[in-house]
């Protein structure tokens, strides 16, 4: 599926893109709130400034997309963003157990509380990075570039 034809089911209320392969497209600034991407493939996708506020990320895999500056409010699921870029993305209010953000860059980021138990940020950029009253219980973060957080 192109991002023209996924924008199009988006603008006649389809949300239920379960398993959709989506790799590569271009969806920056899009608005996708609540749309459901459980076990679709959108690695390489640039999702730069968009909407997915209230999405289902269930087993969704973003590695090496991009999502900068991206509105991921209140989003669910042990999504794959291995190699992603979120710097800037404001994540606030996930729910993100067993995610995976190795070798993410999430600077600048908003993760305030966002429930990251389980979640694997081996080796991500997490400068300026906002954890207040995140959750990061039983997680990884061998490597993690730490710098200035709070």
């Amino acid at each position: 599926m192109d991002a023209e034809e996924l924008l199009k089911r988006y603008a006649g209320k389809q949300r239920d893109f379960k398993g959709a392969q989506l790799s590569g497209v271009d969806l920056k600034g899009a608005n996708l709130s609540g749309i459901d991407l459980q076990d679709a493939n959108l690695s390489g996708a640039d999702l730069s400034q968009a909407t997915l506020k209230n999405a289902n990320l269930i087993r969704a895999n973003f590695s090496r997309a991009s999502l900068i500056e991206g509105n991921l409010i209140e989003v669910q699921g042990n999504a794959n963003f291995n190699w992603a870029d979120l710097s800037g993305a404001d994540l606030s209010r996930a729910k993100l157990s067993g995610a995976d953000f190795s070798n993410a860059k999430l600077d600048n980021a908003n993760l305030s509380d966002t429930e990251l138990s389980l979640v694997s940020l081996i080796k991500a950029s997490l400068k300026e990075t906002n954890f207040k009253r995140a959750n990061l219980k039983n997680s990884k973060l061998t490597g993690a570039n730490l710098t200035g957080q709070n």
